[in-house]
């Protein structure tokens, strides 16, 4: 019903089948986060955005303990371990690299939640996006050091 609103509201607003158009295709588009500290590789964007594109899920998170992963015996490897499997068992959904900064959503989506943190917190974007009707994959990611 919030949708039908918005966009009575919108073409209202603007009288512009055009710009209702556009929102509603924006909407459809995902928003892509990533680290700064240059250990994703821009080029695998497209294809963690492919499953949002191609209307398969709504959530995409990367992960790094797919295929190789270099640092598997490290104390930081069993606290992300540890603190995935905490976050599993809070939200009922298996999530293996919850602070894996490589991830899409649809943008529809991002725009339904209600995040509280100060700043970006992954933990709580995924814990808001469980608690909806939602579809999420995890393909590996690429991580350099």
């Amino acid at each position: 019903m919030q949708i039908v609103a918005l966009n009575w509201l919108t073409y209202r607003l603007t009288n512009s089948p055009f710009v209702l158009g556009l929102i509603n295709f924006i909407a459809l588009l995902p928003v892509v986060t990533l680290d700064a500290d240059g250990q994703h590789c821009p080029e695998e964007v497209e294809r963690l955005v492919a499953s949002i594109l191609e209307d398969e899920v709504d959530f995409v998170i990367g992960t790094r303990f797919l295929g190789g992963y270099e640092e598997r015996r490290s104390a930081r490897h069993f606290g992300i371990v540890g603190f995935s499997s905490l976050i599993s068992l809070l939200c009922g959904v298996r999530i293996t690299d919850c602070t894996n900064g490589f991830r899409a959503i649809r943008a529809s989506m991002l725009a339904r939640m209600d995040l509280n943190e100060n700043q970006f917190s992954a933990p709580e974007l995924i814990i808001e996006a469980a608690g909806m009707d939602w579809s999420s994959c995890q393909p590996k990611s690429c991580t350099r050091n």
